[in-house]
């Protein structure tokens, strides 16, 4: 039904987040329109279903240019 992702750094700093209302279709690897530099950011994915269940997902990614 509903979904906010959302991009950190190490330093537990919102880089970046997005909802299924955005017309962007995820992280482009920029935050705040500076280029963000290689490495590892986590990602946290909160979901609520079609029967109003709220699902968080947290991992991490690599960024490499």
């Amino acid at each position: 039904q509903s979904f906010v992702a959302e991009i950190y750094n190490r330093w537990g700093e919102l880089l970046f987040s997005w909802t299924e209302q955005d017309e962007i279709p995820g992280w482009s690897g920029f935050s705040f329109g500076e280029e963000v530099k290689q490495g590892t950011y986590v990602y946290v994915v909160t979901i609520t279903d079609l029967h109003g269940k709220v699902r968080t997902y947290r991992n991490h990614l690599t960024l490499i240019r």
